[in-house]
C-alpha cells in the first residue's frame, strides 16, 4: 500500500494571500514526491485562493465537509 501520506496544514497571514501558496505547496510536494509520499490536507473550501493554488500544482478534492459550531457568551 505505501507509506503514509504526509499531512499539510497551509496558513497564510492575510496581507500576503494569494502570494505564497502556491510557492510553498511547490516546495512541499517536491520534497513530498522525493520520498514518494502522497500529501494529504484539509482545508476550507471557502478560501478561494488557496482552493485554487492547491488545484494548481495537481491536488483535487476527495469530499466536502461542513462543521458547524455554536459558541455561548457567560450570562
Amino acid at each position: 500500500m505505501g507509506p503514509a501520506p504526509w499531512r499539510l496544514d497551509l496558513l497564510i497571514h492575510p496581507a500576503r494571500q494569494g502570494e505564497l501558496e502556491v510557492p510553498l505547496l511547490n516546495y512541499f510536494v517536491r520534497h513530498a514526491a522525493l520520498r514518494y509520499r502522497g500529501v494529504l490536507s484539509e482545508h476550507p473550501s471557502d478560501d478561494l485562493v488557496a482552493g485554487a493554488a492547491f488545484r494548481q500544482v495537481g491536488f483535487r478534492a476527495e469530499r466536502a465537509q461542513l462543521h458547524m459550531r455554536r459558541t455561548f457568551s457567560p450570562a
